[in-house]
């Protein structure tokens, strides 16, 4: 969300490693000549930050089309057909896949450019290293989603200077990770810590955020298909230098995560990076995305809608699965202790009527809600846009940190005290703090209800306000159902149970009691085993970091992409109401092949060295 106006001048937009297309002009100012300042230098590295924020990557694409065809999230949106890359039914022309490769490839070769105008800029020595080791860490990251998404890609360390130079083959996946991690190392001893960079540095590249990167990085390697184990040891290495630093925590509030980035606000103890939006296309700063708007909850389409809360597509509903993760103290109630739960997944819906307003959803309906953990209606930035905001999005938060400590710890000298320390941080901070709902006792059952009332609890402190429901039997109420008791409650909260319509009836009410939230409740039920452990770290990533674009990643690097969702679609097709059943066609659909991306056509039919021989295995 930070206001930051692109130069991004015609001399950085050379041709990348996979266009032809875009050949050299006969004259023109060489990129090395012309960045020779230090304010030029930073218009550049905008640009090299440019393409995370764009349609092709975290602006759009990335949010809905690419990134959820897994357990975690359906398309939804009956006016569009399914995205074939979210039932696994796309071949190499597909326009969002070729869309990714190119804006990568674009930040590749912007940061390339920079790091070749660097080396003959006369700048300060610490601008300079500052320069070069953000220019390092995104080439490094952009080779990373490449080499994650195809495997073997076309490495090139220096910018496209002719239209000659882009036939380039495919490089073994263990060369591009030896750089990656070269570039990476290198840029973590070049890169100050996020403190130093100041309390609204989330979108710029810190020492913490590269180590934690490492760290995906390595645990990466350590899984599937490389298998490299050693990594594991590298990636406890990186997770506990961030952690032994001392600079980051978790926010108390799950919740306050996300609204801080609806709200331009910062919190670099918890979200170590992000990728920055700002403003509604009213002004000159267009860096806006869909965060929140194609990701989260559906809205009718009236003018009152547009205005408050905002407008929503609903394209992804989440899964029963995701939803079943998130243990219940009562299955008929489906009522959690787990805050996350009712944030992630929204646990209401707009009703279409001419005043906004919300209605809950019954503890029947689990299929058929929406992602929640960026939310429209928090957003300050008026007048709202309905195809455009400032919302920022993660790429690392210290709970994932925390989780990729665990997991390595667990991998290497099994669920040590350490361990279960690190996740049970995360589950701590998901129960919150204060106390919660304990009991609502009626006091007056009420008379004349011809249908089940409304009932009101009082918020708490934060934003995690309980909820619970009506039984009407003969006209009086005669039960209420705890459907969240909520939590961070320091009083007993009102409960209000609304009026019954038309004339003669009497209104009924009710009382709450609130019990202390006791953090140790959270904690993983200890004396598991390697192997449990390892299915908890599982389960407690899909739980915290549900919409952050990881899943499918996790899946694929522990090598059970397949598996898992081909299980899933059985589960769907078997448990499933029947307008979701058609969610199993991805689990059905899935192949061998869909472990990587097939190179684009694009970049078949361009370079000349990658044909179709060279082609992914089974595309």
């Amino acid at each position: 969300m930070k206001k930051i106006t692109f130069f991004i001048l015609t001399i950085m937009v050379l041709a990348s490693s996979c266009n032809k297309l875009d050949t050299n002009p006969t004259e023109f100012l060489s990129p090395v000549n012309y960045y020779q300042t230090e304010q030029q230098l930073s218009n550049a590295l905008n640009g090299v930050y440019d393409p995370l924020g764009s349609e092709a990557m975290y602006g759009n694409a990335l949010l809905t089309w690419l990134s959820y065809g897994n357990d975690e999230a359906y398309w939804a949106f009956s006016a569009f057909i399914i995205p074939t890359t979210q039932i696994f039914n796309y071949d190499s022309s597909n326009s969002d896949i070729n869309g990714l490769w190119t804006a990568l490839y674009d930040g590749i070769n912007r940061a390339n450019i920079l790091l070749e105008a660097l080396d003959k800029a006369s700048i300060g020595e610490t601008a300079k290293k500052s320069f070069k080791g953000q220019a390092l860490f995104l080439r490094a990251y952009y080779y990373f989603m490449l080499v994650d998404n195809w495997g073997g890609v076309p490495l090139k360390l220096s910018s496209t200077k002719s239209a000659n130079e882009v036939d380039i083959p495919r490089t073994d996946v263990k060369v591009i990770y030896d750089q990656i991690l070269k570039d990476m190392q290198t840029a973590e001893e070049l890169l100050p810590l996020a403190s130093t960079l100041g309390a609204n540095s989330s979108g710029r590249i810190s020492k913490n955020a590269v180590q934690g990167i490492l760290a995906r990085v390595c645990l990466t390697m350590a899984g599937s298909p490389i298998n490299d184990v050693s990594k594991y040891a590298d990636a406890l290495k990186w997770s506990k230098k961030v952690i032994d630093q001392g600079q980051n925590s978790l926010n108390p509030d799950f919740a306050q995560i996300f609204t801080n980035q609806a709200q331009d606000k910062y919190d670099i103890q918890e979200c170590i990076w992000e990728v920055e939006f700002y403003g509604n296309q009213g002004d000159s700063h267009r860096e806006t995305g869909f965060n929140g708007i194609r990701n989260g909850n559906r809205t009718p389409t009236t003018a009152a809608y547009l205005a408050e809360p905002g407008f929503g597509y609903g394209f992804l509903g989440i899964t029963g699965k995701l939803f079943g993760l998130y243990a219940v103290t009562d299955p008929v109630s489906q009522a959690t202790k787990d805050l996350r739960r009712d944030r992630s997944i929204a646990n209401y819906t707009w009703a279409n009527t001419a005043i906004p307003s919300k209605t809950i959803f019954p503890v029947t309906t689990i299929w058929g809600r929406y992602p929640g953990k960026w939310r429209r209606e928090e957003e300050t930035f008026l007048p709202r846009n309905k195809n455009a905001c400032g919302t920022n999005f993660p790429l690392l938060r210290y709970a994932d940190v925390l989780l990729m400590y665990a997991e390595a710890e667990n991998q290497i000298n099994g669920p040590t005290t350490l361990a279960y320390e690190a996740i049970n941080k995360v589950r701590q901070r998901a129960y919150g703090n204060g106390s919660r709902v304990a009991t609502i006792t009626i006091n007056n059952a009420g008379s004349g209800y011809t249908a089940a009332p409304e009932v009101t609890i009082a918020a708490g402190t934060a934003s995690y306000t309980a909820t619970a429901t009506a039984t009407i039997t003969a006209g009086k109420v005669t039960a209420i159902t705890i459907t969240s008791p909520g939590g961070f409650y320091n009083a007993v909260p009102i409960v209000s149970i609304a009026a019954p319509t038309g004339t003669g009836g009497v209104r009924a009410t009710a009382t709450a009691t609130i019990e202390t939230i006791i953090a140790s409740d959270a904690n993983l039920v200890a004396g598991l085993d390697q192997k449990d452990f390892f299915t908890q770290i599982q389960n407690e990533r899909m739980r915290e970091l549900s919409f952050e674009c990881l899943r499918t990643h996790d899946l694929k690097r522990w090598g059970t992409l397949i598996t898992t969702l081909k299980d899933f679609a059985i589960d769907v097709r078997a448990n499933a109401p029947a307008a979701y059943k058609s969610v199993a066609l991805l689990g059905e659909n899935i192949q061998d092949k869909h472990t990587l991306y097939p190179i684009p056509s694009r970049e078949l039919s361009l370079n000349a060295a990658i044909t179709q021989k060279d082609q992914n295995p089974g595309w």
